[in-house]
């Protein structure tokens, strides 16, 4: 179970890829005992792309270690 603010940073994620022409087509989603946060296209019909979100607990804390392309 997420913790109550989890849903705020997706708010944000989606927000932001959102600004960035992307189209946000399910958040949460499960499908096969897994889910992930955000999947999104650029275009109908188009590649899909998984998004996990992830949460610092220190402001201003290095985010590179925890983004790869798996």
């Amino acid at each position: 179970m997420k913790a109550p603010f989890a849903n705020a940073e997706e708010d944000v994620a989606a927000h932001f890829l959102r600004l960035a022409g992307l189209t946000v087509l399910a958040r949460n989603y499960r499908r096969h005992g897994a889910e992930t946060d955000l999947l999104v296209s650029e275009r109908a019909g188009g590649e899909i792309y998984i998004f996990e979100v992830k949460r610092r607990k220190r402001a201003g804390a290095d985010f590179f270690p925890a983004v790869s392309a798996r």
